[in-house]
């Protein structure tokens, strides 16, 4: 089984800034269960695997709920858009993009979705990403950096290359270095 990536560094600031609890209103799936409620109570476990996500009639459409939810806790929203990026649907990199090219969206929530496009992209993946890394907030160029040290390849390197020599903040070019450093090893 395979476990998702660390996100450590959106979580923990969601996890300071955290909203109040869930809303209670869920749609039943078809076959008259809670798919939101089950994923829910997937996403409060400390870790999961994309097998558990199969085993939710209607996964796909609760966690696109959920990461876009205002009203649901920032961590719980992120670790939602990070389990998009390990579920199936024609519809999931659309609302991957849209999380994360949202400048009004939580910075959080934006960096999951921006590592979750890499985890699903792979190399393929490198070019939407590289823009990330020229984005106003500093938590987002930060999730750049990693998900294009996930995305791996020569287009990936190029992006960060060409980026460190411009980059101001110091944990950016730290995650810059980390993820250069990981391609070439």
């Amino acid at each position: 089984m395979r476990v998702l990536p660390c996100l450590a560094f959106p979580l923990l600031l969601a996890c300071a800034t955290s909203g109040g609890p869930p809303p209670q209103s869920v749609t039943p799936n078809a076959n008259g269960s809670n798919s939101r409620a089950q994923v829910e109570a997937v996403l409060n476990q400390p870790s999961t695997t994309p097998d558990a996500w199969k085993a939710i009639p209607d996964a796909t459409y609760a966690l696109r709920q959920i990461a876009g939810d205002p009203t649901m806790p920032p961590q719980q929203r992120a670790k939602a858009t990070e389990a998009l990026g390990t579920v199936d649907g024609p519809e999931v990199a659309t609302a991957l993009q849209t999380l994360a090219s949202d400048a009004n969206e939580l910075p959080a929530v934006r960096s999951a979705a921006i590592v979750a496009m890499a985890v699903r992209g792979g190399p393929a993946s490198a070019q939407g990403l590289s823009g990330y890394l020229a984005d106003a907030n500093a938590e987002v160029r930060l999730s750049a950096a990693h998900a294009l040290g996930i995305a791996g390849g020569e287009p990936a390197k190029n992006a960060l290359q060409a980026r460190l020599d411009a980059e101001t903040d110091p944990k950016v070019r730290d995650e810059i270095q980390k993820s250069l450093a990981k391609m070439t090893n």
